[in-house]
């Protein structure tokens, strides 16, 4: 049985304290879940989450990272928890010989049929105010987050956790990754 792993390494989104943290799940080749971790918010829930992924049989495995350097708007705290956090993930699948492989965060939802957020042309942006282009914003995340747990709620409904965006997010990079190693899309 193969396994496909999909990491969102999320550590903080904008350095809230409420973040979520990231999430890790491993699918098998029939794309049902074989084992789950998220919220890890800092370094000692992350060797946690590692400790705990060491305890899984990962041969023969494959796993897909989002590549996340950071994103405007957050804070140096978050950026480093991102880059300790996939630091360790890269080390953790290099000493396992599991291949790791990165994508971007605007990469993968298509790949899924998952439409990204179209921006407004310059022209129309440069009509608006600042607060109706913070609208604007705040509305098209919004329904870019909702068309991400329609997808997971479709590929696998009733599961309990697709409230948790990194968990959604992990699981859904690791379809990508199943769909191209197995076939059926991506």
């Amino acid at each position: 049985m193969r396994l496909f792993i999909g990491i969102d390494p999320g550590f903080g989104t904008r350095g809230k304290e409420d973040a979520t943290g990231g999430g890790i799940v491993c699918i098998k080749e029939d794309g049902t879940f074989f084992w789950e971790a998220h919220g890890y918010r800092d370094e000692a829930a992350l060797a946690l989450a590692i400790q705990a992924l060491f305890a899984v049989d990962l041969s023969p495995a494959r796993a897909l990272m989002e590549d996340a350097p950071g994103f405007p708007g957050m804070n140096a705290k978050a950026i480093a928890g991102l880059n300790r956090s996939a630091g360790a993930f890269r080390a953790l699948f290099a000493a396992r010989s599991v291949l790791l492989e990165e994508i971007a965060p605007r990469k993968w939802p298509p790949l899924l049929g998952i439409a990204l957020p179209q921006p407004f042309s310059a022209k129309r942006l440069g009509q608006m105010s600042t607060k109706e282009r913070s609208a604007w914003s705040r509305r098209q995340k919004a329904e870019y987050v909702r068309r991400k747990e329609d997808e997971a709620l479709r590929l696998w409904p009733g599961h309990e956790a697709w409230g948790h965006p990194g968990l959604r997010d992990a699981a859904l990079i690791a379809e990508v990754l199943r769909r191209r190693e197995v076939g059926g899309g991506a």
